[in-house]
């Protein structure tokens, strides 16, 4: 089981960048936070904040999130919003730049918090 994400969430670069998330459809909430959508992840490029990712001279912040191809386990088969599958904090995602250190699973370099504890899916 995994923690549906919302808005209180974040997602992590593996440069410690931080992207708070935002939502197109809030219709269903946790703690008075709505939950993300699946497609909401990768839907517009935003700059996480404070990444400090080099790229020959000064730093290139990573700004677009690009989940793996399907099977993912951040898509929840179960719960949706309007038909749309919500965002598990089981992503496996990854950024524009490479990490500093291969990560040992090299389609999630995305580290994704839930903002809340008390719901959980699959």
């Amino acid at each position: 089981m995994a923690f549906p994400v919302t808005i209180a969430g974040e997602l992590t670069c593996p440069h410690s960048g931080v992207r708070t998330l935002a939502t197109t459809e809030a219709k269903l909430t946790v703690g008075k936070k709505a939950v993300v959508l699946f497609a909401d992840a990768a839907a517009t490029a935003a700059p996480y904040a404070g990444c400090s990712f080099p790229q020959g001279g000064p730093p290139k912040p990573c700004q677009t999130t690009s989940p793996a191809a399907a099977p993912n386990p951040g898509l929840a088969g179960k719960l949706t919003v309007g038909s749309a599958p919500v965002l598990l904090d089981s992503l496996r995602a990854t950024t524009e730049n490479p990490p500093f250190t291969p990560p040992s699973d090299p389609t999630k370099t995305v580290a994704v918090a839930a903002g809340q504890d008390k719901l959980t899916a699959s």
